[in-house]
């Protein structure tokens, strides 16, 4: 069975129970669902190290303790693979995995397996070597083989590298990171379906035709007619069928720029309350009001739940400018790499300067939410 990284099928993937695994399961209840006729909840659960969520309507309870030695594992109660193929279905699912952790000891934690009323009993997950084996057919065995390839290095990916920009003309900053051989992709908001979708594009680097300053000037932009909201180079290949639900009246009731004390919530896809949506808040103390205010010791900070800890992080240092006012702006948040968790842009403005810094979540860092992944200048040409 699948633990996943959020409470739906829509989520993914962060670990594989074998059949007959024990798994540690919250006695909270989270989203009801009903698979192959059977009804039951999305539950949190932990398996060796890894948390995430798992329907429970396969899952019985424990009838035991069982703590077994460095050479043996933990045999739970999970179902036989054929309670839960689909029935139009024939040889489709077999599974093998192995999973190799360092340590000749066996490191063991108290845990509890829990119905919903009660905790049933106390176990102990070594940190051995595991190898478990169904097979179905070798065709199909080969093919889950692939795919769980293909999930591991989804659930343990390396960061990716993103290269940032907006259109600007004139532009006479640096342009030698600009690699229009890269693939680049355009941020679009749609307004029809109060939406940014995202969009490969073709990066075009031209010398201005029309100089305002003394120097080299060049128009960055992208081949398109129509101005994207920002744009990303990366070598990696991101999902173009992304959509981000977003009405331009999220902000009449919240601030873009936090004032101290002020704070707001960001989420990747859809305005709705979500475990893995993040918050902005800022710190400081003003000291005297005005069009700008002065303030003393501002700080902008993010928290949010990641791998199964509450994190407070303080981006005040990877921001290198903040703007007339000392406080950034909220440009965009959403999710562009496909993490669950929301990416966001701030910019600072001044007469003369604008400062664009991206975030990106950062699921490999512990106690990190987010890395500052990019960042845009540009100013007035002398």
């Amino acid at each position: 069975m699948k633990i996943r990284k959020g409470p739906g099928q829509h989520n993914d993937v962060v670990a594989y129970v074998p059949s007959k695994e024990y798994v540690l399961v919250c006695d909270e209840l989270s989203t009801p669902a009903t698979f192959e006729g059977k009804k039951g909840n999305w539950r949190r659960v932990q398996f060796k190290t890894k948390f995430g969520y798992l329907f429970d309507g396969f899952v019985t309870q424990a009838k035991s303790n069982l703590i077994l030695n460095d050479s043996s594992w933990t045999v739970a109660e999970m179902p036989d693979v054929n309670q839960i193929l689909d029935s139009t279905r024939t040889q489709v699912e077999s599974i093998e995995t192995s999973i190799l952790e360092q340590g000749s000891t066996a490191e063991s934690t108290p845990t509890a397996f829990q119905d919903t009323n009660e905790v049933t009993t106390e176990i102990i997950i070594p940190n051995s070597a595991i190898q478990e084996s169904i097979i179905v057919d070798s065709v199909a065995q080969q093919e889950v083989k692939d795919s769980l390839i293909e999930e591991i290095a989804k659930v343990n990916p390396e960061p990716d590298a993103f290269i940032f920009a907006v259109e600007t003309f004139n532009y006479c900053g640096e342009i030698t990171q600009l690699d229009p051989g890269i693939r680049w992709y355009g941020i679009y908001y749609d307004e029809d379906m109060k939406a940014y979708r995202n969009t490969r594009i073709e990066l075009e680097v031209i010398r201005s035709k029309y100089a305002l300053g003394t120097g080299l000037e060049f128009d960055i932009k992208s081949e398109s007619s129509v101005t994207p909201h920002f744009m990303l180079g990366t070598k990696s290949k991101l999902d173009t069928t992304i959509e981000i639900e977003f009405n331009s009246s999220y902000f009449e009731n919240r601030p873009k720029s936090l004032y101290p004390g002020q704070s707001v919530n960001i989420y990747s896809s859809a305005p709705i309350h979500d475990i893995y949506n993040f918050t902005l808040f800022a710190t400081g103390n003003v000291t005297d009001v005005g069009i700008c205010p002065v303030m003393e010791d501002y700080k902008m900070k993010l928290t949010g739940e990641m791998n199964d800890s509450l994190i407070v992080q303080d981006l005040t240092m990877d921001i290198p400018f903040f703007g007339k006012c000392g406080m950034p702006s909220i440009y965009w948040f959403g999710d562009f790499n496909k993490d669950s968790y929301p990416d966001f842009i701030l910019a600072s403005q001044s007469k003369e300067k604008t400062t664009f810094v991206l975030f990106v979540s950062d699921i490999q860092t512990n106690g990190t939410l987010v890395r500052k992944s990019g960042e845009w200048s540009y100013e007035k040409c002398d």
